[in-house]
């Protein structure tokens, strides 16, 4: 038998990604959020989730996507565990929950654009999925600590 992930597919704009499912906590709608002076541009904010803040991050920001037409009160909000503490991606929308085998997958080093960019981190490979490609990504590397570190600064102040 073939190992394979389950994957949960979100897009941004017109492109797909996927996760790992067991990395996702949970799925949220997106709500207002509490802006942070002084973070990082793709730092939308944070929320109180169940007495927890969780940092947004704007993936369509952090990636130098162009912005989509989405409205914020249709957005989701992917909430991951980064470390110690839960951070939440927003994306356009969630629209599955995939298996895809291993063999499907084509690793990141085989994609020789990637080798010195700094985000090929975040990139764990590349499915093509029913005529599509989903690229997949880790989301607890898509703040690096330097990041973290600036927006842990501005939320304590």
């Amino acid at each position: 038998m073939a190992a394979e992930q389950q994957i949960v597919v979100f897009s941004l704009g017109r492109e797909h990604f996927g996760v790992d499912i067991a990395g996702v906590r949970e799925i949220v709608r997106f709500e207002s959020c509490r802006s942070l002076p002084g973070a990082p541009d793709f730092v939308r904010g944070v929320i109180n989730l169940r007495g927890e803040l969780v940092t947004l991050v704007d993936l369509t920001a952090r990636f130098s996507m162009t912005p989509s037409e989405v409205a914020d009160d249709q957005k989701k909000v992917v909430i991951v565990q980064q470390g110690k503490r839960q951070i939440g991606i927003v994306v356009d929308g969630v629209s599955e929950i995939l298996r895809v085998a291993d063999e499907e997958i084509r690793p990141v080093a085989e994609l020789a654009f990637m080798e010195s960019s700094a985000e090929a981190n975040q990139v764990t490979g590349i499915a093509k999925i029913d005529g599509r490609l989903v690229v997949l990504l880790d989301l607890t590397r898509v703040l690096s600590e330097r990041d973290q570190a600036r927006v842990d600064a501005v939320s304590s102040a």
